[in-house]
């Protein structure tokens, strides 16, 4: 009952302040360079997203409803399909135990943090290991966009994007691989 409680009044000062925009300042999220490292059969490219997760976001994950952020992989090989994978890393606060339970899909690892500087650091974070074809020329993006969420009863969803100023963060590379690598 008491988190049910705690849930409808965190949920109805977030749908106030972002009905408002009063106290909003969106986020210029984006992501840091693009390194790709050869790893046993795969190739791993790790990134981080930088200034995403400041601002109303602490209200937003503490508002007991589980905060999704989805990130979209492209590879593209010269005369072939290009590859696309969607992978999310996810966020669900326990205002009983006040700690943060993190998943990140891409690498299938689970966490808890009570600390919003660790839970930032720990979504932030991209390393996805591709196995897929490789050649000696790859292009490959990386975009990350938040979803729209119901925060309340009231049934009105709210696009979290609001967030980043409806800008997707979005970063390509050309990867060249040696000939000994592929």
């Amino acid at each position: 009952m008491f988190q049910s409680l705690l849930s409808k009044v965190v949920s109805g000062v977030i749908s106030l302040s972002m009905m408002l925009l009063s106290s909003y300042e969106g986020n210029n999220a984006a992501f840091s360079e693009l390194v790709s490292l050869i790893f046993q059969k795969n190739i791993v490219f790790k990134t981080q997203l930088v200034e995403a997760f400041e601002n109303d976001f602490e209200s937003v994950f503490k508002s007991g409803k589980q905060i999704d952020i989805f990130f979209d992989v492209h590879i593209r090989i010269q005369g072939r399909e290009p590859f696309t994978e969607t992978f999310k890393h996810s966020v669900l606060f326990d205002p009983l135990k006040q700690y943060y339970s993190v998943y990140i899909q891409e690498t299938d690892e689970e966490s808890k943090t009570d600390n919003i500087v660790d839970l930032r650091n720990l979504i932030s974070k991209v390393e996805y290991s591709y196995s897929g074809r490789r050649s000696a020329e790859m292009i490959v993006s990386i975009t990350s966009y938040l979803p729209k969420i119901q925060l309340d009863n009231s049934g009105k969803n709210y696009d979290l994007m609001m967030l980043w100023n409806f800008k997707k963060p979005k970063i390509k590379k050309t990867v060249l691989i040696k000939e000994n690598e592929f």
